[in-house]
Formats: structure tokens, sequence, C-alpha cells
């Protein structure tokens, strides 16, 4: 979930390599050095040639190597350095700390409609809400920088390009009512979804500014409506308004510009 934080394993591995490496490149020359005949040696470099010579070039040749290698290290390591600081500076649009996430799968006959698990999650979410210290808490089918989903789509009223079926295919969000709180994502316009926003209640939308800076670059997105899978049999969604526009987010990581989202309310989905 913290999406610019160091891996853990990724850490363990380099330590890993760092000591291994160490131990491996000075165990050997150490092994020949407690084994070397000091007179010998001496014997050896007191000449002007033989195999002394021959063992001092090689020598040099592997220095300049190691050398070498080095600065290919050292060179690699600075750019490493300098992408994992450029990350850092990088605003992934949500808020990254102080956010606990959990899992939870339902099956069964029970959660088998929209409105047993809108039922669901509102008993849930109320409950957590009233423990101590949670600012709010909002359920989602995918988190943030996780998993990303897309549906296409029709934007009704406005003509398909030829051949086309969709207005385009762009990724989408199941949403609670308090998710953008959760993540601390900016309103921009309109308004956000609220308790108002039911399974019963006029089906709506929520669109990011990259979605409206691709679909409606001239155009009041607001009041807008757009049907999510039409044509594909079960796959077909109601017809919604696009009622509030939030921030950007770094939907498919910190190195990606933001991508258009839709986001839904959850307790809205239609029962397949």
């Amino acid at each position: 979930m913290l999406a610019n934080a160091l891996d853990p394993r990724v850490l363990g591995f380099a330590v890993c390599a760092a000591i291994f490496t160490g131990v491996f490149c000075g165990l050997f020359p150490a092994l020949q050095g407690s084994k070397a005949d000091l007179s010998a040696i001496l014997k050896e470099n007191g000449g002007r040639g033989g195999p002394g010579l021959h063992r001092n070039r090689a020598g040099e040749v592997l220095i300049v190597c190691q050398v070498a290698l080095s600065l290919i290290l050292l060179a690699g390591s600075i750019l490493l350095i300098r992408t994992f600081i450029a990350l850092r500076n990088v605003d992934p649009g949500i808020r990254i700390h102080n956010i606990l996430t959990m899992r939870m799968s339902f099956a069964g006959e029970k959660y088998s409609t929209t409105a047993a698990m809108e039922d669901y999650e509102t008993r849930a979410t109320q409950r957590i809400d009233s423990l101590p210290g949670v600012i709010a808490a909002a359920p989602a089918l995918v988190l943030p920088m996780q998993e990303p989903m897309d549906m296409p789509f029709v934007i009704e009223g406005r003509p398909l390009a030829g051949g086309e079926r969709f207005s385009g295919d762009e990724l989408w969000r199941f949403v609670g009512p308090h998710y953008f709180k959760v993540f601390g994502i900016p309103l921009r316009q309109g308004r956000l979804f609220d308790d108002r926003n039911t399974g019963k209640s006029h089906p709506v939308a929520i669109v990011s500014e990259a979605f409206v800076r691709k679909y409606w670059p001239s155009e009041e997105p607001l009041g807008k409506r757009i049907v999510v899978g039409k044509g594909m049999g079960e796959l077909e969604d109601f017809s919604r308004e696009v009622v509030g526009i939030v921030c950007d987010t770094r939907e498919l990581g910190l190195h990606r510009p933001p991508v258009p989202i839709l986001y839904v309310p959850d307790v809205q989905l239609p029962d397949r």
C-alpha cells in the first residue's frame, strides 16, 4: 500500500549480496596470502625476470579490472539513488501514511446480491468508524495502485467514431462514500459520494481530472451520462450521471503519468 516504501525483500537481497560479495572477493586472496612463501617471493622479485614479473603483470591487470568494475557499480548506484529520490518526490495523489487496509472475501448465497453487500458494508463501516482514532473508513473493490481494472463505456449523446463500439476504455473503481476522504483525494468540482447514494438512488459516477482532459477538454463534464459495458450483456451497467471531478492519482505507478479513472458507488452495482 505504501507505494514509495522500500520493499523489505529488496533490502534483504541487497544486504545479502553485499555480504556475499565482500566475503567472496576477500576470502581467496586471504587464503593465498596465508600460504605464500615470503622468502621465495623475495628471491623472485629480486631478479629481472622470471615468474615473479609475470605474476606482477597479472596482478596489475586484475587491479585495472577491479577499478573498472568498481566505477561501473558506483555509477549504477548513483543512478539508482537518483531514481529512488526522484520517485520519493513524486506526488502519488493519495495519502499513504496512517492508513490500514484489510482484505475480505464474500462467498455464498448470503452475499449474492448488491443489497446484501450494501447492508453488510454499512454495518461494518459504522462499527469501524466508531473505533477510537479512526477518522474515516470506506470499502473498495481494488486499492489504489493495485490490480488495475478497466471497462469500455459509451458517452450518451456523443456519436461514435466509424466502426467503434465504445467511446473509450478506462480504469474504473467501485468505492464507498468515504473513499476519497480516506485516501485524501481532493474534490475539484461537483460533489463526492455520500450516504444518499444507495442501491435504490439515482445512478451516479465521479471522474478524475485526466478523464475530463481526455473526453471533455472543452465541455462541462458535470451532468454528462456514461454507460459502462453497453451492449456487453450481463456486463452492461446503468446509465450514470457524472456528479463530481476529483484530482488525479497515479494508479499505474509513480513512474507513470496519471490515467483517466471512473469511480462508481459499490452499492449501486447491478446484480449479476
